[in-house]
């Protein structure tokens, strides 16, 4: 007897146990879950409802698969997501940065899972929410992950959130509340600065531009609770500015040999003719892959999986809607040191 979603030793049912009992490919198979026209509906049928008796996940897919097969409407629309950009253009998903690194993990995750991801970027060819809306729901594509500019949440009214599986990715998109997945930016403070004192730094401090807490303060919280466990005088008083100007008058003021900051960029700005005093070690907040420093990876490609399999939850539950209990799934960031690659 096979357990449902477990294999005979009691692991998870895979794609490749589903060929080997069917006597297919694994490639076959993977068609066939997607509601390929590479196999033919009669293979098709036989696949999808092994995988049923075998209990492969994820239920959303299969179902929805099996479902139109019977009813002879089958709809790619049924294997799809909906990745929904605004404040963002495509040129932004090129290159190394933490948005490419996001979208990669959505990507991965959902092609794992067996939907294939479709992306839709806001203002694009006069594209509104209200109009996507109806796009998506005219398709029969239900699940959305929405990732927002914090300038830009305003994009996102007129969307008719109540047909739709969500997510949404950190804290900018502040009404409706969404689940979302986010680092666990206290902990990324907290590893960040623990990490400086070891290598022997004795003046630490924050560096941080105001809009990024000014809702929440967790890269404050986080740097409060880490004061509280260092050497009497180690961490300084953190730099919130609102112009950048007010960065360099600071670190002459107060000296600090190691900065934890967001802004790879720091080094190279003081670095000017007006610039006197010591050039302040640099750790950053959201290392990705600068060899030239070392830092915390915030572990963006896991935060976009998680990004995923928060809206395959809900359409495995047949959930829709602003959640009444909106949750938060937080990713721990790993140090990474210089010369190393982040991930």
């Amino acid at each position: 007897m096979f357990q449902p979603g477990m294999g005979k030793k009691g692991q998870v049912v895979t794609q490749a146990d589903i060929a080997e009992r069917a006597g297919v490919s694994r490639m076959t198979v993977s068609y066939a879950l997607r509601g390929s026209g590479m196999v033919s509906i009669e293979t098709r049928e036989r696949i999808l409802a092994l995988a049923e008796e075998m209990g492969y996940r994820p239920n959303p897919l299969v179902s929805n698969l099996m479902r139109h097969l019977r009813a002879g409407t089958v709809r790619e629309a049924d294997a799809s997501l909906a990745l929904v950009l605004g404040g963002y253009n495509r040129a932004q998903l090129e290159g190394a940065n933490s948005l490419t690194q996001l979208t990669d993990g959505i990507q991965s995750q959902a092609e794992q899972a067996g939907f294939r991801l479709e992306q839709f970027f806001l203002q694009e060819n006069g594209l509104t929410a209200s109009r996507l809306s109806e796009v998506l729901w005219n398709r029969g594509i239900t699940g959305v992950i929405v990732l927002v500019a914090r300038e830009t949440q305003h994009l996102m009214n007129g969307f008719e959130f109540s047909h739709f599986a969500l997510s949404t990715y950190g804290y900018a998109l502040v009404d409706p509340v969404l689940h979302r997945a986010a680092s666990f930016h206290l902990d990324v403070i907290r590893l960040a600065g623990t990490q400086m004192v070891k290598k022997g730094y004795r003046r630490l401090s924050l560096l941080l531009p105001t809009y990024m807490d000014e809702r929440l303060h967790i890269f404050l919280g986080g740097y409060h609770s880490l004061s509280r466990g260092l050497p009497p005088g180690c961490a300084l008083e953190p730099c919130v500015y609102d112009d950048p100007g007010e960065v360099l008058p600071w670190l002459q003021r107060e000296s600090p040999d190691a900065v934890l900051t967001m802004d790879g960029r720091l080094r190279s700005d003081i670095l000017t003719p007006d610039y006197s005093g010591p050039v302040p070690e640099v750790a950053l907040l959201n290392h990705q892959g600068e060899s030239d420093f070392c830092g915390v990876s915030q572990k963006n490609p896991a935060i976009g999986a998680a990004l995923v399999d928060l809206v395959l939850g809900q359409l495995n539950r047949n959930e829709r809607g602003v959640p009444e209990d909106p949750k938060t799934v937080l990713i721990k960031g790993t140090w990474v040191e210089k010369g190393k690659e982040s991930i």
